[in-house]
């Protein structure tokens, strides 16, 4: 099987759940013996990398790798999007005349956008990811955001022969517009998975964490509400790993931030330390950080949005609605209020779950329907 692997670039060369995917997918891949041929870019003002040094970086030896620098402009009211259908019609344009001698074309986001099925055999297979754009909007910005990135979501979604879904709401979503929509969920890397789950010590506050950026999308408002709510009667602690401006830093001696931490056995070691990931997010795909989480051994309190469902339930944490300051509440205090047995339980639950999503197990899902594809 020969496949062409377009990306927006790849994992640790752009950091992100995507690209995260789109390394491990080639590595896999390269590893199962397929011919993978990946397109890989950077963005200004990042130089354009050597196919040595991704190499060298990524351990992908046998995969063919072209680079490209994502076209860039000055900003202006969808720039982003203007630059996607360049980046895309940039790809087309360097592939069209060997495009014949892939098996499958298998497109990350709006890499395809400018492609048409029609002019070559191979199928497109697109994965959209969270499909964000198509969930409840929370602003009247976020609102004509979502409206300007449908336009490319459909067109892409329609121009498909196979679309990926994640599971969860994400599959109703892509229905109208894509009736090759198979489930497939993102893996994560077997080196993630903990071995050596210790138990909870007795009478010890429970410890938990957050990892992202700060954006309204992910809910940390909601959680700032929580936890100016109970901090003063109750015993716990917050840890936050990712960007969170100092102006907007809670000061409490139960919270600490971390800062951006990029080196993934420091943030294992913080998960390590944790009982409970915190993810109150308004939309979201199939959140890797749930999956790091569930791999490090630790319970999940996440909103039911997105493909969430598939991997959080009453056996492994606590499923609440977004935007909900009493449902984000309940379950944390479920937890400061607790035992330690059923929190060992859950834990120990979320490890069972997350075995069948190390890439070591999702890569022959991959290929399996990869390989139906060729013949459909």
């Amino acid at each position: 099987m020969k496949i062409l692997l377009l990306t927006d670039g790849i994992f640790p060369f752009v950091m992100g759940g995507m690209q995260k995917h789109s390394f491990y997918l080639a590595q896999y891949l390269e590893n199962e013996g397929v011919n993978v041929t990946l397109a890989h870019c950077v963005y200004a003002p990042n130089q354009l990398t050597s196919t040595d040094e991704v190499q060298q970086k990524t351990g992908l030896i046998k995969t063919q790798i072209d680079n490209f620098n994502f076209p860039s402009s000055n900003p202006f009211p969808g720039h982003y999007l203007y630059n996607s259908w360049r980046y895309s019609q940039l790809l087309w344009d360097y592939y069209k005349a060997s495009i014949q001698q892939y098996d499958l074309v298998y497109v990350q986001g709006f890499t395809a956008w400018a492609w048409n099925q029609n002019n070559f055999k191979a199928p497109i297979v697109v994965n959209l990811h969270g499909l964000e754009m198509f969930q409840t909007p929370y602003s009247n910005l976020d609102k004509i955001e979502k409206f300007l990135l449908k336009i490319p979501a459909k067109s892409i979604l329609k121009n498909a022969k196979f679309a990926q879904s994640l599971g969860g709401q994400l599959s109703a979503i892509m229905q109208p517009f894509c009736k090759g929509v198979f489930n497939c969920g993102i893996g994560i890397d077997d080196a993630w998975f903990n071995h050596n789950l210790k138990d909870k010590e007795a009478n010890t506050p429970t410890k938990f964490v957050f990892v992202g950026r700060y954006e309204f999308r992910k809910g940390l408002d909601v959680l700032a509400e929580v936890i100016q709510s109970i901090s003063n009667e109750h015993q716990f602690t917050i840890d936050f790993i990712g960007p969170i401006p100092e102006t907007l830093q809670i000061k409490n001696p139960k919270i600490k931030y971390w800062g951006s931490v990029k080196e993934e056995s420091k943030i294992q070691a913080i998960l390590d330390s944790a009982d409970v990931l915190l993810l109150p997010s308004r939309a979201e795909g199939m959140p890797t950080v749930i999956l790091e989480a569930m791999a490090r051994g630790l319970a999940v309190i996440a909103t039911d949005v997105g493909a969430v469902s598939e991997l959080v339930s009453h056996e492994n944490g606590c499923l609440i609605q977004a935007d909900q300051v009493n449902d984000l509440k309940m379950a944390m205090l479920s937890y400061i209020n607790g035992n330690s047995v059923t929190l060992m339980s859950q834990k120990r639950a979320s490890q069972t779950k997350v075995k069948s999503y190390l890439w070591s197990q999702m890569i022959h899902q991959y290929i399996q329907h990869f390989n139906k594809f060729l013949t459909a």
